[in-house]
């Protein structure tokens, strides 16, 4: 009997870090499976945005360390697509615009995807989605994310990249004194089509 109690927490336990590592929407399972079959497995030198539809996001474009290139074709849903500098590990969100009760168009980040060495290893879901920033800290082993609704207060969290869990939280109050995990390289906030990544760091 023990070791079918033993059995179930284990069952449960993969089936936990399963999940995690699932978007939280139909479309977004659609989009990542038909893109991660094709993720070569090779160090990546740049990732960058490719503008694929006026209302939403890009594809993501990986150059490798060996010279060649690889379009993750996001059906213009990847945006803030980055790398960690020893070229193993990658990430992008995964956007969509909304209107609304007002009337007004804002943009979303729905999930920040995160890979290492061609395979996804974790997806985060931010608190607040209407301003998502966020970075690799610890040579790419966490990332830190900076997330606003459309109003309100800012929520800072560290992530584990290996499986998405929160490792810490913080205000994002201007007045108050930033994490040490919150400095160093500036973030990258979502989201403008554009083919580089700079003109979104803050």
């Amino acid at each position: 009997m023990k070791g079918l109690g033993q059995a179930l927490i284990l069952v449960a336990s993969l089936a936990g870090s399963v999940s995690a590592a699932e978007p939280d929407d139909a479309r977004w399972r659609a989009v990542l499976a038909s893109i991660e079959p094709s993720i070569p497995s090779k160090p990546i030198k740049n990732v960058a945005i490719a503008p694929n539809k006026d209302t939403q996001g890009g594809d993501v474009v990986i150059s490798f360390a060996d010279g060649s290139t690889h379009r993750l074709e996001a059906q213009g849903y990847a945006q803030a697509a980055q790398h960690t500098p020893d070229g193993q590990t990658f990430g992008f969100n995964l956007v969509e615009y909304y209107i609304d009760t007002k009337g007004d168009l804002w943009i979303a980040s729905r999930a920040i995807v995160l890979y290492r060495n061609g395979k996804r290893v974790s997806v985060i879901i931010p608190e607040r989605q209407a301003t998502v920033g966020w970075a690799f800290r610890g040579g790419g082993k966490s990332i830190a994310v900076s997330a606003q609704g459309t109003h309100g207060p800012t929520y800072l969290g560290l992530y584990e990249v290996a499986t998405g869990k929160r490792l810490a939280t913080a205000d994002g109050f201007d007045e108050a004194p930033k994490p040490k995990w919150m400095q160093g390289e500036k973030l990258l906030f979502c989201c403008t089509v554009r083919t580089t990544t700079e003109a979104y760091r803050q």
